[in-house]
């Protein structure tokens, strides 16, 4: 069998570990080991320098956040962050992996670290396996079974390793380093924390490749060990044992826009981590921070992910029709020479090849992140990946349903978030009456007041937008918190306020059993300034006809969408570990902000202005390029008082679905459909 990438020339001198584990050129080869990567990985010395601004600099901006408090109570990262900041590594990578586990410990993708590029920019971890999971009844009861679904790259694998993955689709996973694989898996979710919990973390394994795909950016680390070691079995109980190494190829074979070339020596591979520091930026350089937003993409911990998975899977080997046929016990074309019967089941799946486009019409292929889909001729989908830019996409979708259909579906499934204003437009084009501000999902929000590098930050920032950025052709946006970036949640409309308008009015809010001084209540801005139309059908899609799906790994945008329709339709969550409870989504407290979006803007302003506007305290900058966000801006529930964070929204039922196969959506969309309505005719 071949992966369709086979052309790429894998050589099996890859695994002969060049004399400067750095040299990834001369040898000719084109995968690499485990072994030699780690090696120039670890040959970057530690400098206690790096660490102590570092620390300094997450400190600082962790301080801003009217959350500090709330995760402080939670994860204590300020002990965390002193005890890190007195230790000692044996190397500049192992120092970088330990800021990202203190990262990692809140639990949430919205809180991350991002080391320098050289650790992530030149190779990729893998092991050939993508996984899937599946419930069958073993005497009676429910059993969670994962298998291996499809082999990814096999061909150059089976060249540097000689080991063909192919053969093992369709065999169940038994354990993994002598380890149950439900067990292993749940170790793995508990250790790596990019999700709120286990069931979110095993959907990401799933649907992610987040356990056999390292890229080893903000959102992972590399493996801890060369290999693994399997333990497999077929459907007729056949066991078998095979160690499984983790290979490392070119970034640029599974991104072909990466750009960052290999390196020849240990020097260079240097150079590449601490390279000379930018000169400042132009006045109006580092005025322009990209806009801040409270369901802002989190993905940035591992913002080529998706793209990567995507290709892998455009290649993947996966069950033939024909095994599928074998599976289930029927029968399609014989092959010459083969008869037309039934045979045994010969493997583990949880949706056939034959099942895969069934009952599925597509009215409106991807279009900016958004699909729609129409299901066994009655129901309407919105596959929508983000919330960004696609409300022409819903529009047309929507109305086609009130033309054809008696259920809407929204999936949310691995939704990796954007804006509030395509949430509020799809609410109030469905429940128009709802209007368009915090009932229609308007995120109400505040910033703290009590900090003083941050209270100077935000006055200076409005004065410069009010009284200089128009000469200078800014957008109102442009430094994100300032009024004319703000929405006042009565009207909707900019806020209309002076440079201290975050300091009247104010309230005192306890956060973490502490008081914070907080600012007014307000929102971001309306992204786009769409038309805020209404559906010719509106006040049709409502309960039970309206079926929100999310998967635990829907993030920020695509946690808010559904919980700002809590009540109104069905939430229903899939996937994750059976029998345990799962969060709605992750990252749904706040958003988002990069230390960097503030660096080099106080001495921009103060060059632009000629010094008019004058900073008198000091804000850290990163040493190393590196980068950290924290998550702040803490948004209200509808009530305007209760937090997402104290009180998140949960789905209103679970079920045990979990395949993500392109085509496989009407199966998902019949099992779901079939819960709803379970629960329905239930007394």
């Amino acid at each position: 069998m071949a992966s369709g990438l086979v052309g790429l020339g894998f050589a099996s001198a890859a695994q002969a570990q060049a004399v400067d584990p750095c040299d990834f050129v001369s040898s000719g080869a084109t995968s690499f080991s485990f072994e030699q990567v780690k090696s120039c990985y670890e040959s970057v010395p530690f400098d206690a320098g790096d660490l102590a601004n570092i620390v300094e600099v997450i400190e600082q901006h962790r301080s801003f956040s009217d959350l500090a408090e709330a995760y402080d109570a939670r994860v204590h990262w300020r002990d965390a962050l002193a005890a890190l900041a007195e230790r000692d590594f044996p190397n500049d990578a192992a120092m970088h992996d330990a800021l990202k586990r203190e990262h990692h410990d809140f639990r949430n993708v919205h809180v991350s670290y991002f080391p320098p590029s050289c650790y992530s920019a030149l190779v990729v971890g893998f092991t050939p396996l993508e996984l899937g999971s599946l419930l069958r009844t073993v005497d009676g009861a429910d059993e969670q079974v994962i298998f291996v679904e499809a082999a990814f790259l096999p061909a150059p694998y089976l060249e540097a390793t000689g080991i063909d993955a192919t053969t093992l689709i369709g065999q169940r996973v038994v354990s993994i380093n002598g380890v149950p694989v439900l067990d292993y898996l749940h170790a793995y979710a508990l250790d790596l924390k990019i999700h709120v919990d286990a069931g979110g973390a095993l959907n990401g394994v799933l649907a992610a490749d987040n356990y056999s795909l390292r890229l080893n950016g903000g959102g992972d680390y590399m493996p801890d060990r060369a290999a693994d070691d399997y333990v497999f079995e077929t459907i007729d109980g056949q066991r078998s044992e095979l160690t499984l190494p983790w290979l490392y190829v070119p970034r640029q074979v599974l991104q072909p826009t990466a750009t960052t070339p290999l390196t020849s020596s240990s020097e260079e591979f240097a150079n590449l981590c601490r390279p000379p520091l930018d000169t400042p930026p132009a006045a109006l350089a580092a005025i322009a921070p990209r806009p801040v937003s409270p369901v802002e993409q989190p993905f940035g911990i591992d913002d080529d992910r998706d793209e990567i998975v995507q290709r892998l899977r455009e290649t993947a080997v996966r069950l033939p029709a024909r095994a599928a046929a074998r599976i289930t016990g029927g029968s399609v074309e014989p092959a010459p020479g083969e008869p037309d019967v039934p045979a045994p089941p010969s493997a583990f799946y949880e949706v056939s090849p034959e099942r895969l486009g069934q009952d599925i019409e597509v009215i409106t292929p991807t279009t900016t992140n958004a699909s729609v889909l129409q299901y066994d001729g009655h129901v309407t989908s919105l596959v929508l990946r983000d919330t960004n830019a696609w409300i022409d996409v819903a529009r047309q979708g929507i109305e086609y349903a009130c033309q054809n259909s008696d259920r809407l579906i929204v999936d949310l499934r691995g939704n990796s978030g954007g804006n509030d204003t395509t949430i509020r437009w799809l609410h109030h084009y469905l429940f128009p009456e709802a209007g368009q501000l915090v009932p229609a999902g308007l995120l109400p929000l505040r910033v703290r007041k009590d900090n003083l590098v941050f209270s100077e930050l935000l006055f200076n920032y409005a004065r410069f937008m009010a009284d200089y950025a128009p000469g200078l052709g800014l957008d109102a946006c442009a430094l994100s918190f300032t009024p004319g970036c703000m929405t006042d949640v009565g009207t909707g409309l900019p806020l209309v306020a002076g440079a201290d308008w975050f300091r009247n009015p104010s309230v005192l809010e306890t956060r973490g059993g502490a008081p914070v001084s907080m600012s007014r209540i307000v929102a971001v801005w309306n992204v786009g300034d769409p038309v805020f139309d209404s559906a010719s059908c509106a006040g049709r899609f409502q309960g039970d006809d309206l079926v929100f799906i999310t998967d635990g790994r829907n993030a920020s945008g695509g946690y808010f969408l559904p919980a700002s329709f809590k009540g109104e339709g069905v939430i229903v969550n899939t996937g994750g570990y059976v029998g345990e409870p799962m969060a709605m989504g992750r990252a749904l407290s706040g958003a988002s902000i990069p230390a960097s979006s503030f660096a080099g803007s106080p001495q921009a302003i103060e060059q632009a202005t000629n010094d008019e506007v004058h900073f008198e305290t000091e804000l850290f900058a990163f040493e190393r390029p590196v980068d950290a966000r924290v998550e702040m801006l803490g948004v209200y529930h509808k009530d305007e008082a209760t937090l997402h964070i104290d009180e998140p929204i949960q789905a209103d039922l679970h079920v045990n679905v979990w395949t993500d196969l392109p085509g496989s959506e009407g199966f998902v969309y019949e099992r779901v459909l079939e819960a709803v309505d379970g629960t329905r005719a239930s007394p």
